[in-house]
């Protein structure tokens, strides 16, 4: 485990320099005016693409690894094969929706925006199918081919293409032709995915007839497409009422924000992807004290990692926003710092989330990540007319320390295990005060 751990936290390095770098060219390239109508889009795509991978990842990832402990190959080929059905069926919902959208408003789908945005559909199917494969990788124990494509080949082929695009054509890119270019990635990512499955897929499966628990599996998928639907929300609501309220360029600018901040939590994400499956795993066997002790050490990872970033940020932000992005970008400043300490909080006790999820109290945590994203939203509406991106950045770090925050309460109650990094483990059993 401390070596998955270190590799995953490797690869997340990796993702972060890349997406760092794939931003900073995007940025210059395109400008804070054409670099906002790109992130507009973006954050649409995520948001009307969400029930095509909501909740997916964490059932194949759940199902998979718990399977794999009892035999079960059936379950693991019906639940691969399921999924994968599940997020066709809803791509194609949403493209039927999309061409209705182009028969009523044309002239938008004419503009810039609009072009970008019907490039960008395409974007969906991919990237659910991607998480399935991705998934399925991680149930099996291959934690590092499972975060391979997306973390390090994905960001690594865009850049290239950005780079090679802007040496042949001098420096001319539009939002439209980002979005292309990013499409073009993503399906590079999908398929080198799908030759390492196939390659790290036991040879039982081959055997084994499929052992379909359809209904089951929807009625888990539901509440957890609720957690990732409401935490999408807290991060995408603000770049979409920017994109209301103001200017393409105040758009580009937060984003940017964001983009750094994401930075900050990286080690969350990256130890997410070791623990998930051993969370699973070790809770329905029982083994209370070994949960804990996973669930301490990934929180005190986290904090230390997150610290490590968010202490450079604070002391040089605006000098580093300057050098990396230009003049046009230092507005992001105080934005970024706020967005920053949500996420160094989130990480500190974002293991919890993770825990309740893969213990199957996935209904329950929904129902923080509506709460929190409901008063997002409201607070968004409320803040951005008066400061601007300030706002958005207050709405969306305020709600996501709440629901984390409520993440580990929950955790901590109803399991017994306190999942942040400066718990006390008693002998023999659960916690910890």
């Amino acid at each position: 485990m401390v070596r998955a751990s270190s590799a995953s936290v490797a690869l997340k390095v990796i993702n972060a320099v890349l997406g760092f770098a794939v931003t900073v060219v995007l940025a210059r390239t395109l400008g804070p005016d054409s670099f906002g109508v790109y992130a507009f889009a973006l954050a649409v795509i995520m948001v009307v693409g969400l029930p095509a991978k909501a909740g997916v990842p964490q059932l194949v990832t759940r199902e998979t690894a718990k399977a794999q402990a009892s035999g079960q190959w059936g379950t693991i080929r019906a639940v691969w094969r399921w999924s994968s059905l599940v997020v066709l069926i809803v791509s194609g919902v949403v493209f039927f929706g999309a061409v209705a959208a182009g028969l009523l408003f044309p002239d938008y789908f004419r503009s810039e925006p609009g072009i970008t945005l019907a490039i960008g559909l395409l974007m969906i199917p991919l990237m659910g199918l991607a998480l399935v494969r991705a998934s399925s990788l991680r149930g099996l124990g291959h934690t590092v081919q499972g975060q391979l494509p997306e973390l390090a080949i994905k960001p690594l082929t865009f850049l290239m293409l950005l780079l090679g695009i802007l040496f042949v054509s001098g420096d001319v890119l539009r939002a439209p032709q980002a979005m292309a270019l990013n499409i073009t990635a993503t399906a590079v990512a999908f398929f080198i995915g799908a030759l390492m499955l196939r390659r790290a897929r036991p040879s039982a499966l081959d055997q084994a007839a499929p052992v379909y628990e359809s209904r089951t599996w929807l009625a888990t998928i539901i509440p957890m497409a609720s957690i990732n639907a409401m935490h999408l929300i807290n991060t995408q609501a603000d770049i979409l009422l920017i994109g209301v309220f103001m200017e393409s360029a105040d758009v580009g600018q937060y984003k940017v924000a964001a983009q750094v901040s994401l930075i900050v939590a990286f080690g969350l994400q990256a130890t997410k992807m070791v623990v998930e499956p051993y969370f699973s795993r070790l809770y329905h066997q029982g083994e209370h004290e070994k949960l804990h002790r996973l669930a301490r050490g990934a929180s005190r990872l986290n904090l230390a990692i997150a610290l490590t970033v968010f202490t450079p940020l604070l002391l040089f932000g605006d000098d580093l926003l300057h050098i990396a992005f230009g003049a046009g970008f230092v507005a992001a400043f105080i934005p970024m710092l706020i967005l920053s300490l949500g996420r160094l909080t989130g990480s500190t006790i974002g293991s919890s989330g993770h825990l309740l999820t893969m213990s199957g109290h996935h209904r329950e945590y929904a129902r923080f990540w509506i709460m929190a994203a409901f008063l997002n939203v409201v607070l968004n509406l409320v803040l951005i007319p008066i400061f601007g991106t300030v706002g958005a950045a207050i709405s969306t770090a305020g709600t996501l320390i709440l629901a984390n925050g409520l993440g580990w309460w929950a955790a901590k109650r109803w399991i017994g295990c306190d999942c942040s990094p400066f718990s006390r483990l008693r002998r023999g059993g659960v916690v910890n005060e």
